[in-house]
């Protein structure tokens, strides 16, 4: 199921520090790891500064702080925080072997598409992603990392990454139901007793959360929060629109059923192959 446009972004820079299989690993190879996701930075002058991605590397004690812009517009205060975000904010967060040399640069994450409007409201760098490649534009403050990016690496042949960061909050629901399904399968299948639950229970969407994002741990708890409302949300929509869903949902709450289990998975996964196969024939929801 395709995702929004800030989702794709979001997936396209953390492949590049993840090492994703037919995807560059820009990042990776000079020692960044994905250290905070969504995170909350406060500053002296009592501001929060909110990126999407932080990656650091060990190696060259320098961390990027990327904003995925997935519009036509940069918000003027944002981009003021940026600029004024200091190193040892950063380092509150972010560990590194020789903490007190930490260095960092914000950049923003576009598109080819959308750069010409983005990058005259701005004096930071970016990592642009084209249909073809991918290429900074701008200093990055470590000359290994600028060379890398100065060159366009190619995205031919190459494997759009989806399944770092699966699904935001504010998603549309069907964009995120298959994920939720998935997680929900796995859910079902890891030995669930006979003793009656409900799939519509906060504590089963904290569990498909973990099975679903590969990154939970590293996100702020608010967003954390954020994506577990989401959860619940998907699960209400597909309850309400699958008959045979709710009558086994009922049942595995009855507790009454040994098979409720099974058959709550086995009608997640006739849903989940649904969701794909409208995604193949073009026939997505509205």
């Amino acid at each position: 199921m395709p995702a929004g446009d800030h989702t794709r972004l979001m997936n396209m820079f953390m492949g590049l520090c993840a090492g994703t299989p037919q995807w560059p690993s820009i990042f990776l190879e000079l020692g960044y790891s994905i250290r905070l996701v969504e995170p909350v930075i406060s500053t002296d002058t009592a501001q929060k500064v909110n990126p999407d991605v932080v990656a650091a590397s060990e190696t060259h004690s320098h961390a990027i702080v990327a904003e995925c812009k997935s519009g036509k517009n940069i918000d003027a205060r944002q981009d003021k925080k940026y600029l004024e975000l200091d190193p040892k904010h950063l380092a509150h967060h972010v560990k590194v072997r020789l903490g007190d040399k930490l260095r960092h640069a914000c950049c923003y994450v576009d598109t080819a598409d959308n750069h010409g409007r983005l990058a005259p409201h701005t004096s930071l760098p970016f990592i642009t992603f084209g249909r073809q490649s991918v290429q900074g534009r701008g200093s990055f403050g470590l000359a290994q990392l600028d060379e890398k990016l100065s060159a366009a690496t190619t995205l031919q042949d190459a494997l759009e990454p989806s399944g770092l960061y699966p699904f935001a909050p504010d998603e549309d629901d069907y964009k995120a139901a298959p994920h939720v399904l998935a997680g929900l399968v796995t859910y079902l299948a890891n030995g669930i007793g006979e003793t009656g639950f409900r799939i519509t229970d906060r504590e089963v969407h904290k569990e498909i959360l973990e099975l679903a994002h590969p990154y939970h741990t590293l996100m702020h708890s608010r967003h954390r929060t954020r994506l577990v409302g989401k959860i619940g949300a998907v699960i209400g929509m597909l309850l309400d629109g699958d008959e045979e869903l709710r009558e086994q949902a009922a049942r595995l709450e009855q507790g009454a059923d040994p098979s409720a289990a099974h058959n709550t998975r086995e009608a997640c996964g006739r849903l989940l192959e649904e969701y794909w196969k409208r995604e193949e024939t073009g026939n997505l929801p509205r």
